[in-house]
Order: C-alpha cells, then structure tokens, then sequence
C-alpha cells in the first residue's frame, strides 16, 4: 500500500510539473508572437509589464523606447495625456528595471496621480503602481488609504465593480480585486464579495464574459486577480466549473502559432494575446512561489544589522521583522530591491545598515526550471521502479 501511495504523488508530481512547463512554453510562444514592446502604446506598455516580470525580454529597448515617447507627451503637453496613459507607461517603466519617478527628470505617478477627481480605472492602476515601485504616494496625491476607500466606494451591489451602470463587469471587477489584494486581510468582507461575484460569472468552460461576450482578456483578468490573491486556478472549486478552471477557459483562445485571439476561433489579437501572456506570467510565478504579479518586492523575513556608533557606546543591533504589508514596509525602509539587496533608508534603519535578504530556492535558481524538475522526478521514478523490482525478485 505504501508503494502505491508513492507511485501516485510521483505521477500527481510529474503531472503538476508537466502543467508549469506547458505554461512556460505557451508564455513563450505568446511573446514570440507579440515581438518587441513599444511604449507609449496600450498593448505595447501591458507587454512590457509581463515580459518585465518573466525574462524581462526587451527591456533595455523598451526603457529607451519609453523616454522617447514620455518625452514626446510632455513637449505636447502633459495635461493632453489621460491618466491612466501615464500610469501604464510607469508599470511598464518599473517592470523593466527603470524608474518612473525620474524619467527625463518627470515623476509620472506624480504628475498622474496629483489630477483632481480620479477615477475608478485610474485608482486601481494607481495603486497598482505605488506598489509595483514600493513608493509612497507622491506630494499632492490621493494616500494608498484615499484610493483604497475610493475603489470600494464603487463596489456594486453585486460585489463587482463596473465603470457604469449598476452590473459588475468582469474585467473591471478582476481588475479591482488585483489592486485590492495586498489589503483584502484589513477589508475581508469586500474583498470575499469580489471572489464570490466572480466565482458566478464563471461560465461552463471556465472562462469568463464581459458585455455578454466570452473573451480571452476577461479570463486573462480573472486568473491574474485569483493568482495575486493566492487563490489556486486549478484547484480552488470556486473557480471550477464543469470541470473546467480558467486556464482552460484562456485556453480555448490559442491559436496555432502561439498567440491569443479576442474570441474563440477567431484571428490572433495582439491586446488577446498581451493579456494572456500577463496572466500567465502571474500564474508563472505564482506555481514558484516567487512574489506575486505587479507586486516584486520582497514579502518575508528579513535581518538587518546595525554597525555600532562611531560617537556613542551604541552596541551592534541585530534584530528581525516580518514584512506583511507594504504598510509594514514604509514604517522600516523605502526601497527593497530583491536582486540587488539595495535599501533606501530612513532614520529607523541607518546608512550603516547590513541587510541580508534569504533568497527563495524557487528564485533565480535551477530549480525554477521545469526540465530540471522534470528529470529529477524520472529519474526518482527510475530508482523507485528498480528497487521495487529487486525487493520482488526471488
């Protein structure tokens, strides 16, 4: 009996990792097929932020290509350019290892965020980006507070969120729930009644509607918001239905070359297919345990050490905290990349400060590759067949 148990998380084991490597050759195929990303352009910039948090595929052309077209907006005019433009450019920025507050000496969150009169889109992305870059809100802008209550004052009756009328939109709705997430502990009811809204508008294949139409983008939103979340997409039977998960429901819009079309059976789609590879980046990641989607930075425990003062008795300091929240975060330090181990300090932390960041066996390692993976688990196979063989044999 215990030989068969093992046989069977063997196979449930290879067939998981068989699941990851057909989503990293589908994220591949997917922005093979999309090419460089320009900025300043919808799906360019959305391309940009995926591809930023997988390989980071044309990032330094990107970034080139993004002070080219910030340069151009503001010598038209910025207050030409919609605010959620602005916003999107930063995501797609900050993926890529730049930094959106000091583009051609401008602070993009700062000069979008500071309009008067937000509205619910530009909220959710604002929010999204204060996070995306770990800052806080810039001088004159809405407080992470203000935008949070903003977005749940727009929550319907329903439990979603739409830009009009009195009905949730999916993609709106998955799009709120994304940005919502880092707080849904501190705001459990509303964030339960997202999950519960969206949990109903799954349809029978597993994919998802917006304005009564099954497309690839409102799958794509639905499995990014669940992955942020930490809700499995393959597991979670709130988000199975007849059988079918959401991955299943985006993937009825793959076409033969890799790409995404709108709806299914229809042509390849470049907005399809730059929402798709987002969304399974976000899944991506999520299977390694790595940070989640739009949110890079470190979540965990880190050590810091104090170097003992040059003109007091001060001892060396070693303690330890545990980063919850962003929130947590701004009351320790501004700053934390998890490549580099740089940190901004402030006067909690100071200048001498040694951090050290554990690094994640799922992050940067070989182990995040899923052929290793893979041989490992035959090759675990292998032996466990020839030992069951040899205890067999007379």
């Amino acid at each position: 009996m215990k030989k068969a148990f093992t046989l069977v998380a063997v196979c449930l084991l290879l067939c998981g990792l068989s699941a990851r490597a057909d989503a990293d050759g589908d994220i591949t195929a997917a922005f093979d097929w999309l090419g460089q990303p320009a900025a300043g352009i919808s799906m360019g910039d959305w391309t940009a932020v995926a591809a930023g948090q997988y390989d980071g595929r044309g990032g330094a052309a990107y970034l080139t290509s993004a002070a080219a077209a910030e340069g151009q907006w503001y010598a038209a005019g910025i207050d030409k350019t919609l605010t959620t433009d602005l916003i999107r450019l930063s995501l797609g920025i900050a993926a890529n290892g730049g930094d959106p507050q000091n583009i051609n000496g401008h602070n993009l969150l700062a000069d979008a965020l500071s309009r008067p009169g937000l509205s619910l889109t530009a909220n959710i992305f604002g929010l999204l980006a204060l996070d995306f870059n770990n800052a806080p809100a810039p001088a004159g802008c809405p407080s992470r507070e203000e935008m949070i209550a903003a977005i749940l004052a727009a929550q319907l009756a329903d439990g979603g969120f739409a830009v009009t009328g009195t009905a949730a939109d999916t993609d709106v709705t998955a799009m709120a729930l994304q940005a919502l997430a880092p707080y849904a502990a501190d705001n459990r009811a509303a964030a339960g009644r997202v999950v519960a809204c969206l949990s109903k508008k799954q349809l029978p294949s597993g994919g998802f509607a917006s304005m009564g139409t099954e497309a690839a983008e409102s799958a794509a939103q639905v499995l990014i918001a669940l992955c942020v979340l930490g809700i499995d997409p393959e597991t979670d039977a709130r988000f199975i239905k007849n059988n079918h998960t959401v991955l299943d429901g985006l993937a009825q819009f793959q076409t033969a070359d890799g790409a995404y079309s709108h709806t299914a059976g229809g042509a390849a789609n470049q907005t399809a297919t730059a929402q798709a590879a987002g969304a399974l980046t976000a899944y991506w990641r999520y299977s390694y345990k790595m940070t989640p989607y739009y949110r890079p930075w470190y979540r965990g425990k880190i050590t810091w050490e104090t170097a003992a003062s040059t003109t007091s008795t001060t001892a060396a300091v070693k303690t330890t905290i545990t980063i919850k929240s962003e929130t947590v975060i701004s009351t320790s330090v501004t700053d934390i990349n998890p490549t580099t181990t740089a940190f901004t300090t402030n006067n909690i932390i100071t200048a001498t400060t040694v951090v050290t960041v554990p690094e994640s066996p799922f992050s940067a390692t070989w182990f995040r590759y899923p052929v290793v993976e893979f041989t490992l688990c035959v090759l675990f196979a292998i032996v466990w067949i020839i030992k069951r063989k040899k205890d067999t044999s007379p």
